[in-house]
């Protein structure tokens, strides 16, 4: 059997170490190592040492995959515009999509009325602002449901973080 001899990443004791070996314990100071091959070199590390790498990447993986999810969430609050422009809500462009089409509304009453126009135009001026009250109070409902959802997603990636 071929030995290798490597020393202790812990105390720095000499080490005869089976070739094929991937773990060892030092003899000297009872540490487990991990024997590492690269090419044709090998060298020992402490499986502390790698224990902590694994937590680290862990955690990056960690935040990442929450990360991934927030989009994928953010995702499904997005409107799309009639340009076919993909935008979050808000309660602001809520609001003012409601008031441009009041506005609308009572042009199209005032405009309808001066004219002498049957009843079913009169209708559809009412139907207009009511539309735009509708897409308002949806609107908004869902800018606040994304700011809730924001909020959630900001509150558990910062206490992820911080576990660190």
């Amino acid at each position: 059997m071929r030995l290798l001899a490597l020393n202790c990443n812990q105390c720095g004791a000499p080490l005869d170490v089976p070739a094929k070996a991937r773990f060892v314990t030092c003899v000297f100071c009872n540490v487990r190592l991990q024997v590492q091959h690269e090419g044709s070199a090998a060298y020992t590390e402490t499986l502390e040492d790698i224990a902590e790498d694994v937590r680290e990447i862990k955690h990056t993986l960690d935040v990442e995959q929450l990360d991934r999810a927030w989009e994928r969430e953010r995702d499904s609050f997005m409107i799309v515009t009639k340009n076919g422009r993909r935008v979050l809500p808000t309660r602001g462009g809520s609001i003012l999509g409601a008031v441009a089409m009041s506005v609308f509304g009572v042009f199209w009453l005032s405009a309808a009325g001066s004219s002498g126009a049957p009843a079913p135009f009169l209708l559809f001026g009412v139907l207009i602002p009511a539309v735009g009250v509708y897409a308002c109070l949806r609107g908004v409902g869902k800018a606040k449901e994304y700011e809730q959802a924001h909020e959630r997603y900001l509150d558990r990636r910062r206490r992820l973080v911080e576990r660190d």
